[in-house]
């Protein structure tokens, strides 16, 4: 691409559902990075690395008034995942691990 966007595979119709919002249900993660998925360049700050669907309803990626390619370092065969927010969510509440050190008190009642 000629701005450094990288394009998928991915069909915006795999991601979208009748009267879901698909930016809401999905995120995409590439080269260790959760990016945010928007409709318009113009919905993020400029230099800010997203997913978007392209002219011909593929997701893409892309830096906002920058180059992906450069941006995230990754280029052709790269992994992009998109994952349901869901996920996401479950990762988020994932419970810390216990730090080593003193056991834990017991509650005395």
């Amino acid at each position: 691409y000629r701005f450094g966007n990288l394009g998928t595979n991915v069909p915006l119709v795999w991601l979208a559902e009748a009267r879901a919002d698909w930016r809401a249900r999905w995120s995409c993660r590439a080269a260790g990075r959760t990016l945010p998925l928007v409709r318009t360049y113009g919905e993020v700050r400029a230099g800010t690395a997203i997913a978007l669907s392209n002219a011909y309803d593929r997701m893409e990626l892309a830096v906002s008034g920058g180059n992906a390619e450069k941006e995230l370092g990754i280029g052709r065969g790269a992994r992009v995942r998109f994952v349901p927010a869901a996920a996401r969510a479950a990762a988020a509440r994932k419970p810390k691990p216990a730090r080593a050190g003193k056991p834990a008190k017991k509650k005395q009642r």
